[in-house]
């Protein structure tokens, strides 16, 4: 089955609309505030294990409001709103219906920050800061409506050590309600020019990914191949360990001729607990006696076994 459209070969069609403002207090203070929507119809290609989604409806609203003052301190506050109804865009003879109904979440971020610069041995250009985030979700691939908190702070200093040498240091620390450790993020960045068109810069730095309110907390029923009275289950996991990666990267860059350009990088990623899903495994008798699968009513199968989110123990490279 493939979803109706009057253009099938309409890939996006959008309406928006967006307004901003600026109120200049004098003495450096600003105050900017803006708000826009969007109203789009467009296709979305896999979500994990899901196919290619058809989106009729996908309303995405964001306001934001920005205070900036002489003295360094800069106030920042969103708010994003997105709603949508989907289904599968091709759906398979005897496949289980997979369709999205009053998806809806909700992001607010507030961000203090203070930037200077300073000479303290070396020239330097600072900020440090903190932000509070609020999220939320409503969707029925969920196995219920759920909200979050989230806090970070974070710190970066530009430091001129030489005048053809330059450091970048940052610092980032996060802390997400399912990890049970704070997650940090530190980065290192030198940059030498040898001459006035080219230079050299290697970086270090770790990075980290949380796991999604998909990855957390997906309670839905997938499609067995060529036997539409039964289905697996694909769930989610709140105890999943954020995703890491370690980078390095070495590159030069060469303009010193006006009839070429080089430039050369070679760098390192290693990444360690990547989310995946597990293999599927089959349910017992004892979990049909004990509730945790059986018959459902909404799609007309029976549950015969689960794959769920889990951190691979090996290490990508």
């Amino acid at each position: 089955r493939v979803v109706p459209s009057h253009d099938p070969a309409l890939g996006r069609s959008s309406i928006w609309f967006r307004g901003d403002s600026r109120l200049n207090f004098g003495e450096g203070f600003a105050l900017e505030a803006g708000t826009g929507i969007s109203l789009n119809r467009l296709s979305q290609y896999g979500i994990g294990r899901l196919r290619q989604l058809y989106l009729d409806e996908f309303f995405f609203a964001q306001t934001y409001v920005t205070l900036t003052t002489p003295v360094g301190i800069t106030a920042r506050v969103f708010w994003n709103m997105e709603t949508a109804n989907a289904e599968l865009a091709v759906e398979p003879p005897g496949a289980i219906p997979l369709v999205t109904r009053d998806l809806e979440t909700h992001i607010v971020d507030a961000d203090v920050n203070y930037r200077t610069q300073f000479h303290f041995g070396v020239d330097h250009n600072a900020a440090v800061g903190v932000s509070y985030r609020w999220k939320s979700i409503e969707w029925n691939w969920l196995d219920a409506d759920h909200t979050q908190h989230h806090v970070a702070a974070y710190l970066t200093d530009t430091m001129q050590l030489r005048r053809d040498l330059q450091a970048v240091v940052n610092f980032r620390l996060d802390r997400h309600p399912l990890l049970p450790n704070i997650q940090y993020s530190p980065r290192l960045a030198l940059a030498y020019q040898p001459t006035e068109r080219s230079s050299l810069r290697g970086t270090f730095g770790v990075a980290f990914r949380s796991p999604t309110f998909l990855e957390s907390y997906v309670d839905l029923p997938l499609s067995v191949p060529g036997l539409r009275g039964v289905s697996g289950l694909s769930l989610g996991n709140d105890n999943l360990s954020a995703e890491r990666m370690l980078t390095t990267e070495l590159g030069y860059r060469n303009q010193d001729s006006d009839y070429f350009a080089l430039e050369v990088t070679a760098y390192v990623n290693l990444v360690d607990d990547a989310i995946v899903s597990s293999e599927v495994s089959a349910f017992t008798l004892r979990d049909y006696t004990a509730g945790v699968a059986g018959y459902s009513d909404d799609i007309a199968a029976f549950s015969v076994g689960q794959v769920r989110n889990q951190n691979e123990a090996a290490r990508f490279m």
